[in-house]
């Protein structure tokens, strides 16, 4: 028990952001919560999403004229928890809503000013055992420089030390905790420092199950999306593979979209097919996580008791009562803190490898669809072309049908023999009058000579 302040912090990535603004927001709701005090909660400041966040932290990082891109895994957020000591949590409850709103802001602020970043979500837990806030910062402090590298083991200290000032400053008789090194070093008791860090291990398997859940649920989300996809290019593969059978269309066209349509269905079938492998390995991993959590939950109140027990015989020596706690201590800190450890880092890189996996297909198909409406576009030109070719093809034909026509028709009256030899000869010669009675005086002596030509006979 005591009153007390602490501060947590840890980076994030895109997917982390994901997963801990479901939680803050209560849009996955873990078993562990009281739905019936979530009502209670208070959104000070709606935390930001990932492409808000990678968007800040890449103008951060321009400052610093940076040659290589933000990575897609890269930490685009740090997270953070205010949480309070048994005693100090009774004070924050008894305070008036709104001097506790003023109070999680002032921490939030001070501790952003602190880390040369701004504050981008406040949000505060009142449905869990005990009052708490989550706060969310870009990754990348106002000069371009990531977090990662500023916050050190010494400005976490610092971390502390301000929200202890902070609350101190507002007349809470609440200060900071006392650091472990300190608390080893004054030779406290060992098996308390132990103590509370199972406590803390206790706390946060909650939220790392309820994490693994929702990114479950996102799989199943992602594979149903896939499986719409692959079912729309099955039925566009098959339209297009009837019309190859029925000889409808420019077949080398019919043939390159349905070999399109068959490789976008094959790459949502793999996807499918990845996200399902996905949400096994999530069932596994959530399942290991409560066993482990449950693991603790059995183990450690008869480890404290038999504690308590063996601290009271005023038989047992202190040589043997520190060799006890010792024993304590090595057993949560090897045989569960190392394999819960160990088990979210192996899950958190799984994600992550799986993450990236997706989105280098969703890359591929999308720049494949691209390359595909790039095609259709060109052919769709090509295919007006040739039909304004045809049209003037046809026109010329016409034109050129009518002027046989005329060149006969007026050899005809002109008494030319074969007139559809010497059509373009008539239409000269019409072409050479200078007027309508230039031609029909030319047409007059035509006549005239055809007729004397009949009298006379030949040889004349």
């Amino acid at each position: 028990m005591s009153l007390t302040v602490s501060i947590r912090i840890r980076r994030l990535t895109a997917s982390q952001v994901i997963g801990q603004n479901r939680h803050d927001l209560r849009q996955a709701i873990p078993g562990y919560v009281d739905q019936e005090r979530t009502a209670d909660n208070d959104i000070l400041l709606a935390p930001a999403n990932p492409t808000t966040l990678r968007q800040t932290c890449s103008e951060r990082r321009a400052q610093r004229n940076c040659q290589r891109i933000l990575k897609s895994n890269a930490a685009i957020a740090m997270g953070g928890i205010i949480t309070f000591g048994t005693e100090a949590q009774a004070v924050i409850l008894a305070l008036p809503k709104a001097d506790q709103r003023a109070m999680y802001q002032s921490v939030a602020q001070q501790l952003a000013e602190r880390l040369n970043t701004t504050l981008t979500g406040l949000v505060v837990h009142n449905d869990e055992a005990a009052p708490h806030a989550h706060f969310q910062m870009p990754g990348y402090d106002r000069d371009g420089v990531p977090l990662s590298k500023t916050v050190t083991r010494e400005v976490t200290r610092q971390l502390q030390d301000i929200a202890g000032e902070v609350l101190a400053a507002r007349g809470l008789n609440i200060t900071r905790g006392k650091a472990k090194q300190e608390r080893v070093k004054d030779e406290e008791d060992w098996s308390k420092i132990i103590h509370r860090s199972v406590q803390q291990l206790h706390d946060d398997l909650p939220a790392e199950i309820a994490t693994a859940e929702q990114r479950r649920a996102e799989a199943e989300r992602e594979a149903a999306e896939a499986e719409i996809r692959r079912e729309k290019n099955e039925t566009l593969a098959t339209k297009a593979r009837q019309d190859s059978e029925a000889g409808r269309g420019d077949a080398e066209k019919v043939q390159k979209r349905l070999a399109a349509y068959e490789r976008r269905q094959t790459d949502a079938e793999a996807k499918i097919k990845a996200l399902e492998q996905e949400q096994a390995d999530l069932e596994v991993a959530i399942a290991r996580k409560q066993k482990t959590a449950g693991h603790i939950q059995g183990e450690m109140p008869h480890l404290v008791s038999a504690k308590k027990r063996l601290s009271k015989n005023l038989t047992v020596t202190p040589e043997d009562l520190a060799d006890y706690h010792q024993q304590v201590a090595g057993y949560i800190r090897d045989e569960i803190a190392a394999k819960v450890e160990s088990a979210v880092q192996a899950e958190k890189a799984r994600i992550v490898q799986r993450e990236q996996a997706v989105r280098a297909q969703e890359s591929q198909m999308n720049g494949q669809e691209a390359e595909l409406q790039a095609w259709h576009e060109t052919l769709n030109t090509r295919e007006k072309r040739l039909t304004s070719y045809d049209a003037a093809n046809d026109e010329n034909q016409k034109l050129r049908h009518r002027l046989d026509m005329v060149g006969m028709h007026v050899g005809s009256i002109l008494g030319i023999q074969n007139a559809s030899m010497n059509r373009g000869k008539v239409l000269k010669a019409v072409e050479a009058s200078s007027s309508m009675e230039s031609f029909q005086k030319a047409l007059a002596e035509q006549k005239l000579n055809l007729g004397v030509s009949r009298r006379n006979g030949p040889g004349d």
